[in-house]
């Protein structure tokens, strides 16, 4: 069961990151588009951020949840709740950040709010693979 929740919590990771990329570089394209062909563009990022951002980020949160559930001993791990906070900032990033961008997107800093977020979801992704020590006792699953 552990590794069944770790299976789909990593597609989970590999959608976010893969919808996050298509993001920047819908993002890239976009300032280059005369604005008369903006529309179709931002329909394409609103479709990638309903159907695939949002559906990872909530597949993300429920098996991290399960895996806590499988194995509490996690829970004393530093790294894990690092992760936990980084992974909350992210979903806010991504429901207030890039979803408001999208609905007001001339004057909005969709750039940013990317930016930040790869590199909230990528510093979040190498405390999962490398686990360090940052504070508590060892990890159980280290």
């Amino acid at each position: 069961m552990a590794r069944l929740i770790k299976f789909a919590h990593v597609v989970a990771t590999i959608g976010l990151v893969g919808s996050l990329g298509l993001f920047a570089a819908l993002t890239l394209w976009l300032q280059r588009v005369p604005a008369v062909d903006a529309p179709p563009v931002l329909q394409a990022m609103s479709w990638c951020f309903a159907r695939i951002t949002l559906p990872s980020v909530a597949l993300l949160w429920i098996t991290g949840l399960l895996a806590l559930a499988v194995r509490p001993a996690l829970l004393d791990s530093g790294w894990l709740w690092a992760k936990m906070i980084l992974g909350m900032a992210l979903a806010g990033i991504a429901f207030i950040g890039i979803w408001r961008t999208l609905e007001r997107f001339p004057e909005g800093p969709l750039t940013i709010w990317l930016g930040v977020a790869v590199a909230l979801g990528l510093t979040g992704a190498a405390f999962g693979v490398w686990r360090p020590r940052l504070w508590g006792r060892k990890s159980a699953a280290s």
